[in-house]
């Protein structure tokens, strides 16, 4: 992709990288814990605690890229909240649904914060 509208930073190295391909239009949603040198691009910035939240209410930094999804699909709306939650249910092991839609809230309360 060379014009990307959205960029989701789980590390100071993907925020640095693959920041200059973002426009003053474009969202990027950072990892707090990680990224602590947000580029300027001129767009819009949500820093949130994703692993911090993964590791304090799940137990698990494991489930940090299941709490962004649920915090991206808040902020943006780009699928609806039930899609979502279908199609990480339909991916994720058996046995873990529970934990993994825990991740979705946990995201998605994260992100309605701090709308």
């Amino acid at each position: 992709m060379t014009d990307p509208s959205l960029l989701l930073a789980m590390s100071q190295e993907a925020a640095t990288k693959y920041s200059h391909d973002l426009t003053a239009g474009s969202v990027m949603i950072t990892d707090s814990l990680f990224v602590s040198d947000v580029p300027d691009f001129g767009g819009k910035v949500y820093e949130l605690p994703i692993t911090h939240s993964a590791k304090e209410v799940l137990g698990k930094a494991l489930f940090a890229n299941i709490i962004a999804l649920g915090a991206l699909v808040k902020l943006t709306g780009i699928v609806s909240e039930e899609s979502l939650v279908k199609a990480v249910l339909n991916r994720v092991p058996k046995g873990t649904e529970d934990k993994n839609k825990q991740a979705l809230q946990v995201g998605m309360s994260i992100a309605e914060t701090i709308l």
